[in-house]
C-alpha cells in the first residue's frame, strides 16, 4: 500500500509536515493543531488497514467454507463443480481471444467513472451481511465495472456515448467473473456470459421473445465444436436459469439487426425489453 508508506513517512520528519501546513495555511501551525492533525492521520491509517485485514479474512474464509463444503459434498456435486470451473475457464479463454483480436488486453484496462441512474439495490463489498441498500437518483462511481459486480438487480441498462468504453467494461467485468468461478469451490459461484447483440440476425418468421434470445444464447455458446461445452450447456443451462448462476451481459443493444434496420424503432425496441409483447 503506498499511500501507507507515503503517510509513515509523512509522520517522521515532524518539520515537513509544519512547514507543508503553514505553506498551505499562510501563517504558523499552533503545536496542537499539528499533534490533533498527526492523530486524525494515524487513526485514517489504523481503520484503513483494519478495513483490508477484515475484507482479506472474510475472502479467505469464503474460500474456506466453498472448499470444506466440496470435500464433504458427494461426488456427483464435486463433479459438477469441476465442471462449473472447466466452463468458466472456457469463457475466460473466449474472452482473451476477443481481446487478442481486437488487439486489446485486459491489464490495460482503465477503470471508468460514472454517473450512475440507479433506483435499486447493491452489495457493499466489505460487509456483505449489510449488504442491502437503497440508492435512488444519481451516484458518482469510481468503478464501472465494480458497480456493475456490485449491483443486486436482475437487470441493468449500461448507457453511453460512443467510444466511452462500455464494450471493454463489459469484456472485463466478464472476464475478472470468469476467474473467480474458475478458481472457485462453490457450485453456485456466478458464471457470466458476453454476447454481442450485433451477431443476433432474426429470421422474419421467428417471433421476438425469450426462445428466440435463448436460442440466440445457446447457438453463441455451442458455435466452438467443443463436445464437453454443448453437454455442459445441455445439462446445466435450464438448472442454471433455475438457480440464478448465470450472468449474462449484452453488448451493441442499439446495434441489433433489428432495430438498425426499422423503420418503427419504438415497438421493435420495446418487444425486445419486454415491454410489449407481439402476441
Amino acid at each position: 500500500m503506498d499511500y501507507l508508506k507515503i503517510i509513515l513517512e509523512f509522520l517522521k520528519d515532524y518539520q515537513q509536515q509544519q512547514k507543508l501546513l503553514e505553506s498551505f495555511l499562510g501563517h504558523p501551525v499552533p503545536p496542537l493543531v499539528l499533534a490533533i492533525l498527526r492523530w486524525l492521520i494515524v487513526l485514517f491509517g489504523s481503520l484503513s488497514i483494519c478495513l483490508a485485514f477484515l475484507s482479506l479474512v472474510r475472502s479467505l474464509g469464503q474460500q474456506w467454507r466453498d472448499l470444506w463444503k466440496h470435500i464433504v459434498s458427494s461426488d456427483e456435486e464435486k463433479h459438477r463443480c469441476r465442471r462449473r470451473q472447466h466452463f468458466s475457464a472456457f469463457v475466460e479463454s473466449q474472452m482473451t481471444k476477443l481481446n487478442l483480436a481486437e488487439s486489446w488486453e485486459d491489464y490495460r484496462f482503465a477503470e471508468l467513472e460514472a454517473e450512475i441512474e440507479t433506483e435499486g439495490r447493491r452489495r457493499w463489498a466489505r460487509f456483505p451481511s449489510f449488504s442491502v441498500l437503497i440508492d435512488r437518483g444519481l451516484r458518482h462511481e469510481r468503478s464501472l465495472s465494480k458497480a456493475l459486480e456490485r449491483s443486486r438487480e436482475g437487470i441493468i441498462l449500461l448507457e453511453g456515448d460512443p467510444g466511452a468504453g462500455k464494450s471493454v467494461a463489459l469484456r472485463h467485468v466478464t472476464y475478472q467473473l470468469a476467474r473467480k468461478a474458475r478458481d472457485s469451490w462453490n457450485a453456485k459461484s456466478v458464471i457470466p456470459i458476453y454476447l454481442n447483440l450485433k451477431q443476433l440476425k432474426r429470421d422474419p418468421s421467428l417471433r421476438i421473445d425469450q426462445t428466440l434470445i435463448r436460442s440466440f444464447i445457446l447457438e453463441g455458446l455451442k458455435n466452438v465444436n467443443s463436445r464437453d461445452v454443448v453437454q455442459f450447456l445441455e445439462e446445466e443451462f435450464d438448472r442454471g436459469l433455475h438457480e440464478g448462476t448465470w450472468l449474462f451481459l449484452f453488448d451493441s443493444f442499439d446495434e441489433t439487426p433489428d432495430i438498425l434496420g426499422s423503420t418503427d424503432d419504438d415497438t421493435t425496441i420495446a418487444l425486445y425489453t419486454g415491454r410489449y409483447t407481439n402476441s
